[in-house]
């Protein structure tokens, strides 16, 4: 979150584990809290300039490649604590006012089931933090697991599959905690996804190379009263800041990314200098569906029910005195859904041994309907590119690079 690229916003970038997008398709933001770093292989940031084979961004597309079993057997345990006991307190600190405790456990294991041939690789994080705001009546309380689990098969000598599976389920409780919420105003907020992914690459020829890939992601995102009370009404008071009575409102929602890709790569030499001419068509069907109301109904949120928010005043008498009262209908589930067909070619063309132009052209399109079914966007864009890496020197030190393209906004 909040990830900004060459002077873009954290909605302007498109981030990738293994060629998966998994950018978040209501809000563009990172769907997956986190990776454990035990599973990394190498993070790769693309700024803007990249070549067409990546799009939907205008900032930077930030593609994690996550580590594959070998004939070795190979495992990693990490063990971190933090806590206010190891804080010292200073001029305007005093670790006493804000209580801190944080574990995080990292783990891996990776090896061979049939050696030369097929492998396996494990990994898993467990985070867990209880913060308490200064002066605030609750504790909030974090905790976040992930899971991966990959296999990768070689079935010949010349093509390989490749399967994974990465879940990542999260849960904040007494969210919102401050000196001015009252405990029963916090709420519980969770959030649930699980992607998979299968992919085949393969050697056509000496120089032809072909890879395709089939992948899913789903989440669901859920906020509601911590102690579960749907009945109470929320109150926010406009001189005290406080809030109490109940939380506002309470949500559930579920999102979901499906992609079916495919690339070709040929390799050329002599002809003019050396080319990689790579192409690739890619289509991507994305769901959005979302159930909010406010509190009142007694139930989490369903059709018909109503529901209500109060903003107060402070009175003489110093009591509470409701001076707005919103009030809502709720509308059951509303799902909004999505596609975008993507395809490009490019050429990675090495003119002179230290001159590389690279020139390609990618076309977007995107379609969205609204919760009746009725089309509501027919975006496309044909984005040219041209690019150029100039060595100068024989150390090779010292690069200087141009490009030039268009690019889509992801929303």
């Amino acid at each position: 979150y909040g990830v900004r690229v060459m002077g873009s916003t954290s909605y302007d970038n498109n981030f990738v584990i293994d060629g998966m997008d998994t950018t978040d398709p209501y809000d563009q933001l990172p769907s997956f809290g986190s990776v454990s770093f035990e599973a990394v292989e190498e993070v790769a940031v693309h700024t803007a300039g990249f070549e067409a084979e990546f799009g939907r961004a205008t900032g930077g597309v930030i593609n994690l490649v996550t580590k594959s079993g070998g004939n070795r057997f190979k495992a990693s345990l990490d063990y971190r604590y933090a806590g206010d006991n190891f804080q010292t307190s200073g001029e305007h600190w005093d670790p006493d006012e804000q209580p801190t405790n944080s574990s995080d456990l990292n783990a891996s294991l990776g090896g061979p089931i049939l050696r030369d041939r097929l492998w396996f690789f494990t990994a898993l994080q467990s985070f867990n933090e209880d913060y308490t705001p200064p002066a605030a009546p609750t504790t909030r309380q974090w905790s976040e697991q992930n899971y991966l689990g990959k296999l990768t098969w070689q079935a010949s000598r010349a093509w390989s599959l490749v399967g994974k599976v990465i879940t990542n389920p999260i849960e904040w409780d007494y969210s919102g905690s401050n000196q001015f919420r009252a405990p029963e105003a916090t709420w519980l907020e969770s959030w649930d996804v699980i992607s998979g992914q299968a992919g085949v690459s393969g050697v056509i020829s000496d120089s032809l190379f072909l890879g395709a890939r089939v992948s899913g992601m789903e989440s669901s995102f859920e906020y509601f009263p911590q102690d579960g009370d749907f009945t109470t009404i929320g109150h926010f008071n406009l001189d005290s800041r406080e809030s109490y009575g109940n939380v506002a409102s309470q949500n559930f929602d579920e999102r979901s990314r499906m992609e079916i890709d495919t690339d070709v790569s040929w390799f050329v030499d002599d002809l003019v200098g050396s080319h990689d001419v790579k192409g690739g068509i890619k289509l991507t069907d994305s769901g959005y569906l979302a159930n909010w109301c406010y509190m009142g109904g007694g139930r989490p949120c369903a059709g018909g029910d109503q529901g209500y928010f109060f903003r107060d005043l402070v009175g003489e008498q110093g009591q509470n005195i409701p001076l707005q009262m919103f009030a809502n209908v709720a509308l059951e589930e509303q799902t909004f859904d999505g596609s975008i067909w993507s395809t490009y070619l490019q050429d990675s063309w090495r003119l002179l041994p230290d001159l590389t132009l690279k020139l390609g052209l990618r076309w977007d399109r995107s379609r969205q309907t609204n919760d009746v079914g009725r089309e509501i966007a027919d975006l496309s864009m044909l984005q040219p590119r041209l690019g150029g890496a100039w060595t100068i020197g024989d150390a090779g030190k010292n690069i200087l690079r141009a490009s030039w393209g268009r690019y889509m906004h992801p929303s």
